[in-house]
């Protein structure tokens, strides 16, 4: 027998856990208890995807058909979930912005740097090139630089990210382990952005005539 809010009845079933809420809290006990005296009761309805249609069709013509003066609401499950995560929703675009707004400052600023180097060591360059290095071995000691202040700056972000992620998910009462994955990714993109952006100005300074820069010495 199940005794609870004044209601006593046999228990007719026992289902398995499942997350009645969020995942910010852990699985809580759920009882489902039939009154038979509320101005309101809920239905739980499985339908095909491809039959949601016809069948909120169905329910309401069958509804209408027995209680006509009862409204009927139909809503699905996935968007009562959905609203539980709202906040994370509103964070997480908040993010994708800022995060494409410091990526076009970050290349603006890695290419206007780039420039200026190439700028400053355009004799260098020229000599080299008179000595016979090649346009790509230019590039590459050019690019070679970035992508060590690249490297050194994800050895500075890694750990500060790993604590901001895991405060985050602390939030949670189940979430997925922060691996070392996800930072490795984000170093290759962060890396390949930085190359892409100041192959540019290495290849504009390796392309250069040496004469030009050559002529004032």
């Amino acid at each position: 027998m199940f005794s609870m809010w004044e209601v006593e009845g046999p228990i007719v079933g026992v289902v398995k856990d499942f997350h009645g809420t969020s995942l910010h809290t852990d699985i809580r006990p759920v009882v489902f208890v039939m009154y038979q005296n509320l101005p309101y009761f809920y239905w739980f309805i499985k339908v095909r995807g491809s039959f949601v249609p016809g069948s909120l069709e169905f329910v309401k013509r069958t509804v209408a058909s027995v209680v006509p003066s009862y409204p009927i609401e139909p809503r699905f499950l996935d968007e009562h979930f959905q609203e539980q995560y709202i906040r994370e929703g509103r964070l997480g675009r908040i993010l994708q912005y800022f995060t494409m707004l410091a990526v076009f400052v970050s290349c603006l600023g890695l290419f206007g740097l780039a420039a200026f180097m190439a700028a400053r060591r355009s004799k260098e360059i020229a000599i080299r090139k008179v000595l016979g290095a090649t346009n790509s071995r230019i590039m590459r000691i050019l690019n070679r630089e970035f992508a060590l202040l690249i490297a050194l700056a994800n050895l500075i972000a890694w750990p500060l990210g790993f604590f901001i992620m895991n405060r985050w998910m602390k939030n949670f009462a189940y979430h997925a382990p922060v691996g070392i994955g996800i930072f490795v990714a984000a170093a290759f993109a962060a890396l390949a952005v930085a190359l892409l952006t100041v192959s540019f100005q290495s290849y504009r300074a390796a392309s250069a005539n040496p004469a030009d820069h050559l002529r004032n010495e």
